[in-house]
């Protein structure tokens, strides 16, 4: 066993256990109580923990203890307990106390979310973290494509443009609390691209094939969805003086020359999470691609450098992939149903249970 580095953990010892042993589910009528911010501590603690041993190639012990006590399904029960309350909750607050002289517990628990977010991202980068989510894996996947969904929004919208420094001197409370509400919904949604390519990539893990793949393809339709994130590339901005700016662990900053000269960890997200999805052999039985996903489809060849191909190789299967659909017509391949009068109908499909009992 790799001894831990005392300097490299956020526990003490004995408290991987004793945190892990007491996580449960969060009732949204206790959201703020000070049972409540215990638990959030514990939880920011869990992901901080878990973030040092991945990065520092530490023996991974706090996924090990969330997988083997099963209790990955309780951080997507909180993600989805903390959107639920964001969206139904927080405006009424906000409603009832336009101008509150402290907003640090509406943050607190705006970045239990967050954190949640964080600590399933670094978790589920492991098969057996997929398994210990299979009866959940479709709502983490409703939640995850949201999420994607609130990004697409947020850039459409402006987040990406410089703030001046007026703009935030002159910010009231309540602006300071939705441009900080902002900026988690853009981490989390930058965290959950990597949520749904470890899904798309365990599909068959537990069984819920089928159910993931009519969510992936059909519900959602997942690759146009990235495809128009890689065109928008949300991982980079200009600030007020005109300089790049990348964004990185949370946090914008000016990016280096080795920074610069290496594709971006999003970027690297987006499109292995989208080789996975073309390149899937449901593909043919889920997804048609008309002549509006081959479009968007087609405008990626130009961002496929040689560059690119020698740091990910297996894009390489990809960019063969989209000269053919340049080149030809794949609607026939993607009709093809062997008889199958609809085809990708799921005849037993799991549906979402977490939302409904929030």
């Amino acid at each position: 066993m790799v001894e831990k580095d005392p300097q490299l953990s956020a526990l003490n010892v004995g408290e991987l256990d004793l945190f892990v042993d007491s996580m449960q589910p969060s009732q949204i009528e206790c959201i703020g109580n000070q049972g409540w911010v215990d638990w959030h501590i514990r939880l920011q603690k869990l992901n901080q923990q878990a973030v040092l041993e991945a990065s520092s190639l530490q023996e991974e012990l706090t996924k090990e203890t969330l997988i083997s006590a099963g209790k990955l399904p309780v951080l997507v029960y909180e993600a989805i307990c903390i959107q639920v309350w964001r969206t139904k909750i927080f405006p009424q607050i906000i409603k009832l106390e336009p101008a509150p002289e402290n907003t640090f517990g509406v943050y607190m628990v705006l970045y239990h979310e967050a954190a949640a977010v964080g600590l399933l991202e670094t978790v589920l980068f492991h098969e057996d973290g997929a398994q210990c989510i299979n009866e959940v894996v479709v709502d983490l996947l409703n939640y995850a494509v949201d999420q994607l969904t609130a990004l697409l929004a947020l850039i459409n919208n402006g987040y990406l443009k410089p703030v001046t420094s007026k703009d935030l001197e002159s910010e009231t409370a309540i602006e300071e609390l939705e441009r900080q509400k902002r900026d988690l919904q853009f981490d989390i949604s930058m965290r959950c691209i990597s949520i749904v390519r470890y899904i798309a990539e365990h599909m068959e893990v537990g069984g819920a094939g089928a159910s993931i793949s009519t969510n992936l393809y059909k519900t959602h339709d997942v690759p146009s969805l990235l495809t128009h994130l890689l065109i928008h590339e949300p991982w980079m901005k200009r600030n007020e003086a005109g300089d790049l700016q990348m964004f990185n662990f949370g946090r914008w900053s000016k990016p280096s020359a080795e920074d610069l000269a290496q594709m971006h960890r999003t970027e690297v997200q987006l499109w292995l999470c989208l080789r996975q999805l073309l390149l899937e052999p449901r593909l043919a039985h889920y997804y048609t691609i008309d002549e509006c996903r081959r479009s968007a489809f087609c405008r990626l060849q130009v961002k496929m450098t040689d560059l690119m191909l020698d740091q990910i190789p297996p894009l390489g299967d990809l960019k063969m992939f989209l000269c053919r659909l340049a080149v030809g017509d794949y609607s026939s391949l993607h009709n093809r149903t062997n008889g199958v009068k609809n085809p990708g109908c799921t005849l037993i499909e799991i549906v979402p249970q977490v939302s409904l009992s929030v």
